[in-house]
């Protein structure tokens, strides 16, 4: 299982490590970034020969990218290389998903994983990411 997540909080990047790697056990493989811009060069340069089962951003990461916010910019680039990559956005941006469903990709709030962390677990089930 490999897994892309990207986000500009440090600390947010170690949740995922941790409730991934709590997840999936030792098949996790979970590739981080800092910034869209790092997550496009990861996946441009694995996304052929060692591809991700999932990618996961957050929307609002470094500015460069308005009237976008990065996490969508970033969507709009993967979905361009690879159509059919699976994506989840976790973020607490308001309109989260109105932008995931312009992109047809999954979501969900930051604020629910603060208030119960299993609301992860079912949102990768869910998903069915293989």
């Amino acid at each position: 299982m490999r897994i892309l997540a990207a986000d500009d909080s440090f600390d947010w990047l170690s949740t995922h490590t941790f409730i991934l790697t709590d997840i999936f056990g030792k098949d996790a493989d979970i590739v981080c970034a800092n910034s869209a811009f790092e997550a496009l060069n990861i996946f441009k340069e694995e996304y052929l020969e060692n591809p991700f089962n999932l990618v996961i951003t957050d929307l609002q990461m470094e500015s460069d990218f308005e009237p976008l916010y990065a996490g969508e910019w970033l969507i709009k680039e993967i979905q361009a290389l690879k159509p059919n990559q699976k994506i989840l956005i976790i973020s607490s941006t308001l309109n989260i998903e109105q932008i995931a469903n312009s992109y047809s990709v999954d979501y969900f709030s930051k604020r629910l994983i603060v208030s119960d962390i299993s609301v992860y677990e079912n949102k990768l089930s869910e998903i069915n990411i293989s």
